[in-house]
C-alpha cells in the first residue's frame, strides 16, 4: 500500500503560493492490531500473550520515564521528560502551579529510514472540503501542538475553519481520554475559515491526552464533515484565565 496524500494551499507567509501535503492516515492502529500482526508472522505465542508483552513494555516505559531517563524504543522512537513553564530567575524552583513535567517524542532513526527508504507515496484527489487542523497554538504552555491547557487560551490555524455557530451539531470540541463525545468550545476571541482564538473548555480531571475536532457543513442540508489535530498532552490552567 502506498501512503496517500493530496495537496492543499498554504496559508504560512513563508510559503505563500505555494502548496503543502496532507496525508491521509485513516484509522490509527492500536496494541491490539499490533499484537494480531505479530502473532500472525509465525510466533508461536498467542495475540493475548503479546499484548500482555506489549502492555508490560508501556508500564516499564512509564517507570523509565518517571525515573527521569530518556527512553530509545529499539530505534522507532525516543521519550523523554520535558519541564513547560517559566522560571522567575535562576534561584527559583518548580512550581506546579506553573511548571509542568510533559513528555517529549521524536521519531527514531530505525524507523525514519525504513519508511524513507520503503514508503511509497500515491497523489490522491483532494476530498470533499473538511476542516484541515494545521497548528494548535497553547498560549498558557507557549507550545506547538504539544499541549492542551484547559481553562487557557488556544489558537487553531488551517482551512475550512468557519461553522454555523447556531447549528448543535457544528463547531469545535475537545476530545480527550476520559471524553470521547467530546466538550464543545463556546467562546472564541476570534473565529474565520483560516483561525480560531478560544477558551480551552475544562476535562475531566483524569484526562491526560487529547484532540480538538472541528464539525461543519458545506452547505446547509449538507453531511457532517469533520477534522481533527493531533494528537497531544493534556494540562490544566492554575486559575480561570481573563479573557477581554
Amino acid at each position: 500500500m502506498s501512503i496517500e496524500f493530496f495537496l492543499f494551499p498554504s496559508n504560512m507567509p513563508s510559503t505563500e503560493g505555494k502548496f503543502l501535503a496532507r496525508v491521509e492516515t485513516g484509522k490509527a492502529v492500536g496494541l491490539d492490531a499490533i499484537a494480531q500482526q505479530i502473532a500472525d508472522s509465525g510466533l508461536t505465542a498467542s495475540r493475548s500473550e503479546i499484548l500482555g508483552i506489549l502492555s508490560r513494555a508501556c508500564e516499564v516505559i512509564e517507570s523509565r520515564l518517571i525515573e527521569g531517563s530518556a527512553v530509545q524504543f529499539g530505534g522507532v522512537c525516543t521519550l523523554r521528560p520535558t519541564i513547560r513553564g517559566i522560571f522567575a530567575n535562576g534561584d527559583s524552583s518548580f512550581d506546579p502551579d506553573v511548571n509542568s513535567i510533559e513528555v517529549a517524542a521524536s521519531a527514531g532513526p530505525r524507523i525514519r529510514k525504513a519508511v524513507r527508504e520503503q514508503a511509497s507515496a500515491e497523489k490522491i484527489g483532494r476530498p470533499q472540503p473538511s476542516p484541515n487542523l494545521l497548528d494548535y497554538s497553547d498560549i498558557m504552555a507557549a507550545s506547538h501542538n504539544e499541549t492542551i491547557t484547559c481553562g487557557g487560551l488556544g489558537q487553531l490555524t488551517g482551512t475550512d475553519l468557519d461553522f454555523n455557530p447556531e447549528a448543535p451539531d457544528e463547531g469545535l470540541f475537545l476530545v480527550t481520554n476520559v471524553d470521547l463525545t467530546g466538550v464543545k468550545v463556546t467562546y472564541f476571541q476570534k473565529s474565520t475559515a483560516t483561525q480560531a482564538v478560544f477558551m480551552v473548555p475544562q476535562a475531566g480531571p483524569s484526562a491526560e491526552d487529547g484532540y480538538f475536532v472541528l464539525k461543519r457543513r458545506n452547505r446547509p442540508t449538507g453531511p457532517l464533515v469533520t477534522g481533527q489535530s493531533v494528537p497531544m498532552m493534556i494540562s490544566f490552567a492554575p486559575a480561570a484565565v481573563a479573557v477581554g
